[in-house]
């Protein structure tokens, strides 16, 4: 047994349990930090949801669409329209169209600058290749959109 001139030579004390300090700070501040990441991802998935529901739609009418060429062309219509001013989207038709979403994007929709016309206006039959050449394009313009659908 050690006896207790041995622990006040050696400069030891009695261990008192006392009450823990508050936290109270420390709760407030993880709280607040919680409820700023909540509200964040929250707002990013209402500033996503066109994108996301656009891309979706896109690969849908890919498959099941035998209007493709002018679903398709509605649906990014309408991305853009959620992504742009209306008055740099609204008033575009044709080729000027076709640059918007080509000067926006890695997509490349000059390719069919020749026969946009006649694929969207008349019943003329487009090629599966065609067809995987405007999902493709269509998918790249939406991911190059994807940042700016947060800002």
């Amino acid at each position: 047994m050690v006896n207790t001139e041995t622990i006040k030579n050696l400069g030891l004390k009695d261990i008192h349990v006392g009450s823990e300090p508050a936290l109270i700070h420390e709760y407030i501040i993880c709280g607040a930090l919680v409820l700023f990441l909540v509200l964040l991802a929250a707002y990013a998935v209402y500033r996503l949801w066109p994108v996301f529901k656009a891309a979706l739609a896109m690969i849908i009418v890919f498959f099941k669409s035998v209007k493709y060429p002018q679903e398709l062309n509605s649906l990014l219509k309408e991305t853009s329209l959620k992504l742009y001013k209306r008055d740099q989207v609204a008033k575009l038709t044709g080729r000027d169209w076709l640059d918007f979403l080509d000067r926006r994007s890695l997509s490349n929709f000059r390719s069919f600058a020749d026969r946009w016309d006649e694929i969207l206006y008349s019943r003329c039959d487009i090629t599966r290749g065609e067809r995987r050449s405007l999902l493709i394009n269509s998918l790249l313009w939406i991911l190059s959109n994807f940042w700016r659908a947060l800002w």
